[in-house]
């Protein structure tokens, strides 16, 4: 017997996405839920059902397995990572905070994205100051543009080439 064990009050069965059922386990159902059997054969997509007090069932979906191999006073359990259906999938947000202090040249952005439009940028100045002729400065800048519009280039270097020429 586990230090656990008079935790987990909720029975639960694992439904497979072929309709075959499996269980019951004792488990507390949350966002991450713990089933204590190593036997256990449960993938992403199939659903935990949890019997309610009221006879109804409450219905999961299993998005994330992982395998816990226990330690001193806890058995190896299988941890399931659940969502409700129809609730909405969780996405990520990147947040930036930009801090600037006392300062007269100021950049925001993606640093990558500009030193690479700034590297072309000075190229195309550089080519436009050099002592070629116009002929021959028409061509390299045209050699640059064609290199920038190729799918591959474009694809690598995303947004970047837009603002270039």
């Amino acid at each position: 017997m586990n230090f656990t064990d008079d935790l987990y009050n909720d029975t639960v069965y694992i439904r497979k996405t072929d309709g075959s059922v499996v269980g019951p386990y004792k488990t507390s159902v949350g966002k991450l839920t713990p089933i204590f059997d190593s036997a256990l054969v449960v993938s992403e997509g199939d659903e935990l059902i949890r019997d309610l007090p009221n006879g109804r069932q409450e219905v999961h979906t299993i998005v994330d397995v992982d395998f816990f191999s226990g330690m001193p006073g806890m058995d190896p359990c299988f941890n399931l990572h659940l969502r409700k259906p129809g609730a909405a999938n969780q996405t990520s947000v990147q947040t930036n905070h930009i801090t600037i202090n006392n300062s007269s040249g100021i950049q925001v952005g993606n640093d990558n994205v500009m030193n690479i439009q700034n590297a072309f940028n000075d190229l195309i100045q550089r080519i436009d100051n050099s002592n070629g002729t116009l002929e021959d400065k028409q061509e390299a800048k045209s050699r640059i543009a064609s290199l920038l519009k190729h799918p591959l280039v474009a694809a690598v270097l995303g947004g970047v080439t837009g603002g270039i020429f």
